[in-house]
């Protein structure tokens, strides 16, 4: 037997190979490429999460970007202004509210500021109420509360508008000419208190034509005629009171059939009557 050194090893003789494990098969490839529209989809929207992270970013502190390249990254990725639309305006000059709004076309629609627009808007004078909200990726809705004339205020013979408030409202009055007349210096801001104590006799109420406020203390009424109707004059002190006593009198005597041109209730104790003859009583 020869050494095991002196064996040669042949093809036949050598050990076998380990054998090798088996292959991960690849995943097979997609059967067809993703519709352009899904990547188009896909892309806006990882877009979108781009920009809104990086404005949450921004408040948070939690990105360097400054606030300008932040908005200009909006805009880049189609974010700004490309239309305004306003609802409830009548009375209000559109000019006014586009100085309101203050946007340009292509403006950032992440850098419009709601909160001081809907503070111009509401400053304008014939505006109560308004709302602004953002409709991405390019359109802001304005909506708009008019105030509403219930009366006319007349001051150094000049008439205006007023809300329930008592606030002016400028413009025409051409249309509002039979509402309930105010007149004298400083009526509109009382207006409020005096429409209160009105509906408190809604039969009467109906038949007052006018309030002329005097020397700043009391109010006159006139019935049926803002001019020529019962003239109603109410104490400074307990006015509601005193109306309640008209329309209890009117009620139950017509005094203004009885040819009574002028009641005086400003005593508690006493009435004075003035009739169309210039009698008293």
């Amino acid at each position: 037997m020869r050494p095991l050194g002196d064996i040669m090893v042949g093809a036949a003789d050598r050990p076998a190979a380990p054998r090798k494990s088996r292959k991960t098969k690849a995943p097979p490839r997609a059967a067809a490429a993703m519709p352009v529209a899904m990547k188009g989809k896909i892309g806006a929207a990882l877009a979108l999460g781009l920009v809104l992270a990086a404005a949450w970013g921004w408040r948070a502190g939690a990105v360097r970007a400054t606030a300008a390249e932040s908005l200009s990254l909006s805009r880049r990725v189609g974010f700004e202004v490309a239309s305004v639309a306003v609802s409830g305006r009548v009375r209000t000059p559109r000019e006014q509210i586009d100085q309101a709004v203050n946007v340009a076309p292509g403006d950032a629609i992440f850098g419009v500021g709601l909160v001081a627009m809907r503070a111009r808007l509401e400053a304008l004078p014939t505006v109560k109420a308004a709302a602004v909200e953002r409709r991405l990726p390019g359109r802001l809705i304005v909506t708009i509360v008019e105030r509403q004339p219930v009366a006319l205020w007349q001051r150094d013979g000049r008439f205006v508008l007023i809300d329930g408030e008592g606030h002016a409202i400028p413009g025409p009055i051409e249309g509002f000419e039979d509402l309930l007349l105010v007149v004298g210096e400083g009526a509109a801001a009382e207006f409020g208190d005096l429409q209160e104590m009105l509906a408190a006799q809604p039969v009467i109420a109906a038949r007052v034509k006018s309030a002329v406020r005097v020397g700043g203390r009391r109010w006159d009424l006139r019935l049926d005629d803002p001019a020529r109707g019962l003239e109603a004059r109410l104490p400074e002190e307990g006015a509601a009171a005193a109306y309640a006593r008209l329309a209890a009198l009117e009620g139950g005597q017509g005094l203004s059939s009885k040819h009574v041109v002028m009641v005086d209730l400003r005593q508690s104790d006493r009435l004075v009557l003035k009739t169309a003859q210039g009698g008293g009583g």
